[in-house]
């Protein structure tokens, strides 16, 4: 089950697992067929936030937040591919796990499989101010359970 919200100017929608999406405008891309109609070879159902069949990729754009079980990533863009389950986040992405920080240009997270990869080169616009091309991280010691 998928519920959206419009609050002021931002919208959200949740999915009926733990994923959240919060941003400022949402572009949503429909499955068409042949004809160009509604509603052809279905996405494969997952992870994402909006999570339908129906629906082939999200497009996010302006104060993107993405809160999945205790993870929240922060961007300006974000552009969610609904069939590979892929998550690309651009433009002074911030990525936070409890007091753990980590900050690039752009991340891509597989919501499948929960695996992350931050840049902060080679992002199509450049690395973050100050940021001098290295992702930077602040790590909290014994913020993660002994595994």
């Amino acid at each position: 089950e998928i519920s959206a919200c419009l609050v002021g100017s931002e919208m959200c929608i949740r999915d009926r697992g733990e994923t959240l999406l919060r941003t400022a405008r949402l572009i949503v891309h429909y499955v068409r067929n042949a004809e160009g109609q509604e509603g052809a070879q279905p996405a494969a159902a997952g992870n994402m936030p909006g999570n339908s069949s129906d629906i082939e990729r999200l497009e996010a754009e302006g104060n993107v937040y993405v809160k999945s079980a205790d993870q929240v990533a922060t961007s300006n863009r974000a552009d969610f591919d609904m069939s590979t389950q892929v998550v690309v986040m651009t433009g002074d992405v911030v990525l936070t796990q409890g007091p753990n920080v980590a900050t690039g240009c752009r991340l891509t997270i597989n919501m499948e499989t929960s695996v992350a990869q931050l840049q902060s080169q080679n992002c199509g616009g450049g690395a973050p101010a100050g940021g001098g091309g290295r992702v930077r991280m602040l790590l909290s010691p014994g913020s993660q359970p002994n595994g």
